[in-house]
């Protein structure tokens, strides 16, 4: 593509620009891309109407209601294209090279995917194009070739065109240059030799690595313009390439970063946001009423409050809210209701048991103390954690947890060094179970069989908490109970807060309970001390006779 345009077809002006974006009736949310525009760039409105005038005009729907349609685009998608394939840089080329689209599921997203694909391959003008269709598996990359090959077959221009075979849809110009529409996953023996002018990734929060993404993205560097296209929900794992992508997107979004080439379109809600809102919903779901229904919507929030397992898939998926683990263990919502402010540890009457989690040498270790409030059906838990201090500010930095502040906040216990000290938390522990007359700590025999034996020689009663299911099972269905049901007080320990937020749960055939470390998103140490401390308390009181909580009856 020359720099040059007719005076017709080339805008200069930032008011005249957003003038016609505003009469394609839809907007970036939060984002302007008029006012991010760099010296010399400018709109082409030639380009962008003929990208706009290309889906109606070439494609139909292929599903449901809308079969055999033309493929009218809707506003939010209209301003979509309009600004990929509008705005060019001063040398005439494309400005935006990668184009991040975050919107739940339902909305259409990989329809328009399918249909910028066509375009890419019919009429961008790239010779020999190679247009990829990637995600993490193959029948989630297939779905945008499955798409585009429907849309293929039930166009008479681009049957014409067009030849679909197994997993390819090709292209040959007048020219004589055959370009490709192509699925590749993380599996693909060999993603080099690619040289690719459009990626579209589809779902990328499902994507474990960056293999694939960066192979393919590197090949791009012989193309004048290439463009990458991401089309996703919201995920839960915060150390993915999608993250770091919606953290990008964000920062471009601010105006922290300056990134000219990209354009971040995020349709959600913020994470603080009520997510059993229907405003919300709205807010959220940009096709809300045309292929996304609100008594959909409506029966699967249901359902999301019913079973809190199903929590973070309604959050992630209708409402590209990122939350932090696949299937929340417990709704924040129930979490907080739980919070009593101003409560004290060492003002909390009751018996008392003690749980340790003890960390490898760098990680959290936490001593966790549950309560039996007298003459209650209520509980109270309290937590210490400790990390080594030399490595607090690393670990803030390296993990984006905010370890350094909980420690200025007393919230975390540094220890001397750069590897945890365990006898300065057997201290701890040895003094807290005199001053709380703690029955018993609930611990694991295979990591602390040395604290174990050094808390014993101090006179502490040690009680062995296997990590396994028949062990933790009931703690962690009682630790559940009393959350949902509000009988257990915490202080609003954020680190406490941060653990439940992430930990994932593992369930066996017979329908027992634990946390799974190994999935969980992040550190859940005070959690699983916790539960320690719960297993000794459960088992103390299935043991426990009626008469020490209510005395003799006499008749």
């Amino acid at each position: 593509m020359s720099g040059t345009a007719s005076d017709a077809t080339r805008l200069d002006s930032p008011e005249v620009i957003r003038e016609l974006l505003s009469r394609i009736g839809g907007s970036i949310p939060g984002y302007d891309p008029v006012g991010t525009m760099a010296e010399g760039d400018w709109f082409d409105t030639a380009a962008a109407a003929k990208a706009l005038e290309f889906f109606p005009s070439c494609l139909k729907h292929h599903k449901g209601e809308f079969a055999g349609r033309p493929f009218n685009l809707e506003p939010w998608q209209a301003v979509i294209v309009a600004c990929a394939f509008g705005f060019r840089r001063a040398d005439g080329l494309r400005r935006f090279r990668e184009v991040y689209i975050e919107i739940p599921k339902k909305n259409g997203k990989s329809e328009l995917a399918a249909g910028l694909a066509l375009f890419m391959l019919v009429a961008d003008g790239e010779p020999g194009a190679e247009i990829y269709c990637a995600a993490g598996n193959e029948d989630q990359a297939s779905i945008v070739l499955a798409a585009a090959r429907a849309m293929v077959e039930t166009s008479p221009d681009l049957s014409a065109m067009c030849r679909c075979v197994l997993r390819f849809i090709r292209h040959k110009d007048a020219a004589g240059f055959e370009s490709i529409v192509h699925v590749l996953t993380a599996k693909a023996k060999t993603k080099d030799g690619k040289n690719p002018n459009c990626l579209i990734y589809d779902e990328l929060h499902a994507v474990e690595t960056p293999e694939l993404y960066d192979a393919i993205t590197t090949g791009m560097i012989s193309r004048r313009q290439p463009l990458t296209i991401i089309i996703t929900t919201a995920g839960y794992q915060k150390d993915s390439i999608c993250w770091r992508k919606h953290e990008h997107a964000e920062s471009v979004r601010s105006g922290r970063v300056n990134d000219p080439s990209f354009l971040p379109v995020l349709w959600g809600a913020g994470v603080e946001e009520d997510w059993t809102s229907e405003a919300v919903w709205a807010k959220a779901n940009p096709n809300l009423g045309v292929s996304v229904q609100l008594s959909a919507l409506r029966e699967a929030c249901r359902k999301a409050i019913d079973q809190p397992e199903y929590e973070t898939a309604f959050r992630t998926m209708h409402l590209c809210q990122w939350v932090s683990v696949e299937r929340r263990w417990l709704p924040e919502s129930q979490w907080m209701a739980c919070l009593a402010r101003g409560v004290k540890i060492d003002e909390t009457p009751g018996e008392c048991w003690g749980g340790i989690d003890l960390s490898s040498t760098t990680d959290i270790t936490s001593l966790a103390y549950v309560f039996r409030l007298p003459n209650s059906d209520r509980w109270r838990l309290f937590v210490r954690n400790f990390i080594p201090e030399a490595r607090i500010r690393a670990r803030s930095h390296n993990d984006r947890v905010p370890y350094d502040m909980w420690a200025r906040q007393g919230w975390i216990i540094p220890t001397p060094g750069n590897v945890v000290d365990h006898e300065r938390v057997e201290e701890w522990a040895a003094n807290d179970a005199k001053r709380f007359r703690v029955r018993a700590f609930g611990i694991d025999p295979w990591s602390a069989s040395r604290t174990a034996t050094n808390l014993m020689a101090k006179g502490i009663d040690i009680v062995e908490v296997r990590q396994g299911f028949r062990s933790l099972s009931e703690p962690t269905k009682l630790f559940q109970a009393l959350v949902l049901s509000g009988r257990l007080e915490h202080s609003g320990d954020p680190v406490l807060g941060w653990a439940v937020s992430h930990v994932a749960v593992d369930m066996d055939p017979a329908g027992n309970l634990k946390f799974s470390k190994a999935r969980s998103s992040d550190r859940i140490d005070p959690l699983a001390a916790a539960v320690n401390a719960l297993a000794v308390a459960g088992a103390a009181n299935e043991r426990r006779s009626v008469y020490m909580d209510r005395g003799p009856l006499c008749i």
